[in-house]
């Protein structure tokens, strides 16, 4: 399954992040989000690298308060650290309300640009992204999976008293 871990301001939940959520899980991805995961008792900070280690690809919703959170830059420096695709989704917003986030972070990386009046453009764009990804891994996988069928099948022929096929 690909799985997809979701960087966001806590304060933008109810209003961007369930639509993305929403979407995301109707094509067939798993999305991982932090309100969604109560674990009583354990470091936020280990909780959160579990679920990126998990994840295919980080999707950083960055609006203004995102990119005030000193969650959010750990989530995507940590992914970005081990390798792992962040697909920005970024609110227009002035310069100066960027901050460390969009001007360091994210400098040079592609981004998927939104607006408060219709984020759903954006959350669309970065659904279709992500069905395109699931779609290569898939394909990845089967190919690996015929290799090693494709493998099994060359040893087992070459083991002596094996009939040749020809």
């Amino acid at each position: 399954m690909f799985r997809v871990f979701v960087s966001h301001s806590s304060r933008d939940y109810i209003n961007l992040i369930s639509v993305l959520e929403k979407q995301i899980q109707q094509n067939g991805i798993a999305a991982y989000i932090f309100q969604k995961d109560p674990q009583p008792g354990n470091r936020i900070s280990d909780k959160i690298a579990n679920a990126i280690n998990e994840s295919d690809c980080v999707v950083a919703f960055i609006t203004i308060d995102a990119s005030r959170s000193e969650w959010v830059r750990k989530e995507i420096e940590y992914a970005q650290e081990k390798g792992i695709m962040v697909i920005p989704i970024v609110e227009r917003m002035p310069l100066v309300e960027q901050g460390q986030i969009v001007s360091d972070l994210l400098a040079g990386i592609e981004y998927i640009p939104f607006t408060r009046a219709n984020p759903y453009a954006a959350i669309y764009q970065a659904c279709y992204h992500l069905t395109q990804k699931k779609i290569e891994k898939e394909v990845r996988e089967k190919s690996n999976a015929m290799l090693i069928i494709a493998g099994i099948f060359l040893a087992i022929m070459a083991l002596p008293g094996k009939t040749q096929i020809l």
